[in-house]
């Protein structure tokens, strides 16, 4: 009998036999185990910190001109048949995993907002900006002078995505790290204390209007920087040998063999329950203590225990026995250090991530991440390449799923 993610009985365990409260395979104590993760952590996860470096600097200078076009030839006033013209700011704020050092596999996307100079008074409905059209025409104001140096293109947004700037840099330019790119362009509104609102809203919908605001608002709420602070305190806070970042990097990768084999359907929803931001923000729950203190035993060492208790922790998550409360819009924590943030904000109820989500889903996806981390080692063989059975000899896991009925 198949289930939405893919689910088969042929797995032994149906998503309402998730319900157990153990989750201990005899293969995670044993040696073969590290070897494998780390060998695909080195040939297909890390990223060359020089083609990263080389990359990101590709984009800031071609974005940086972009923007400020934008910000001289722009003119804040409306226009014919409602529309808003628009003007940046003149910067931009780089956001996500490229830029938060968690990226995996290539350094070939990257998300930056795009602030925006509006005239006052203006009612905030992203339909009426004329985003899309600004940057067509700053596009085509640089583009001579970006010849020389790369290729560029605008794929038109979405109601669920921004426009998307795709860069090809020619031969003479990173010769070296020559990777086709597609930066994501983000309009957003600064609200104060570093948060902006951001268009379109992203996904799930449960972050496009906290409580606090204004009903039927359309922006989606952006904490970057919030998140960034955090995730830099940890590095810096954590005890030497610490690997919270690479740790994230395992469990993303994790969550890309698990979809392995999905019809696309159930593929995308995969992804929107257990997406970058989810992961990220699981991990931050359990890397910080309750007084704010990096929690222990995130070494190489105890790294598979870790990720393990991650599982375990979305596990019951997604099972409804935890909340996986939004890492800044969320009680307590090493986030009420972060700072003030706008009034609305501050009395908005904490926001669960997860919440959007029907409980089939959530008990279907439990079920599956439950199945891929069990099958973790023969992933990682049949996904790894030949070199990995040459690390460690090929073994039966003996995960006979205790607690489960």
């Amino acid at each position: 009998m198949a289930c939405g993610l893919g689910y088969t009985e042929d797995d032994g365990v149906l998503p309402d036999g998730c319900k157990g409260s153990q989750l201990t395979c005899t293969w995670a104590a044993t040696p073969g185990l590290g070897v494998l993760l780390e060998s695909y952590y080195e040939h297909e996860v890390r990223l060359s910190p020089h083609v990263l470096g080389h990359s990101k600097a590709h984009v800031s200078r071609i974005v940086g001109e972009l923007v400020r076009a934008g910000c001289i030839r722009g003119s804040p006033g409306p226009l014919p048949g409602g529309a808003l013209a628009l003007a940046f700011r003149g910067d931009f704020i780089q956001v996500g995993s490229s830029y938060e050092q968690h990226k995996i596999r290539r350094p070939d996307s990257f998300d930056v907002l795009v602030p925006l100079r509006l005239p006052p008074p203006v009612a905030l409905e992203p339909r009426s900006l004329g985003f899309q059209a600004h940057l067509q025409r700053c596009l085509a104001a640089v583009r001579y002078s970006l010849e020389g140096r790369c290729r560029v293109s605008l794929t038109p947004g979405g109601l669920e995505q921004p426009p998307t700037l795709h860069v090809l840099p020619c031969r003479t330019d990173y010769g070296c790290c020559r990777l086709s790119m597609a930066v994501r362009l983000i309009p957003a509104v600064h609200v104060g204390d570093g948060v902006f609102l951001v268009a379109p809203a992203p996904p799930p919908s449960a972050l496009a209007a906290p409580a606090g605001l204004p009903p039927g608002l359309l922006w989606g709420v952006n904490t970057s920087r919030q998140e960034q602070k955090l995730l830099s305190w940890l590095q810096e806070r954590a005890a030497p040998g610490a690997c919270y970042l690479k740790g994230l990097q395992l469990l993303k990768a994790l969550r890309d063999l698990g979809g392995r084999g999905l019809d696309p359907p159930a593929a995308a929803q995969w992804g929107r329950i257990l997406s970058s931001y989810v992961l990220k923000t699981a991990l931050l729950s359990r890397a910080w203590t309750g007084d704010g203190v990096p929690a222990p035993g995130w070494d190489e060492a105890h790294l598979s225990e870790r990720l393990e208790e991650l599982v375990r922790f979305l596990r019951d998550c997604l099972l409804q026995r935890h909340t996986l409360f939004h890492c800044v819009l969320g009680p307590g924590g090493a986030a009420a250090d972060l700072g003030p943030l706008p009034k609305a904000l501050r009395e908005a109820p904490p926001v669960d991530l997860l919440a959007p989500f029907d409980g089939r889903a959530r008990e279907l996806a439990a079920a599956r991440l439950l199945s891929t981390w069990q099958r973790l080692p023969q992933l990682l063989r049949a996904y790894g390449g030949p070199r990995y059975l040459a690390s460690a000899p090929p073994t039966q896991p003996e995960c006979a799923r205790p607690g489960l009925p």
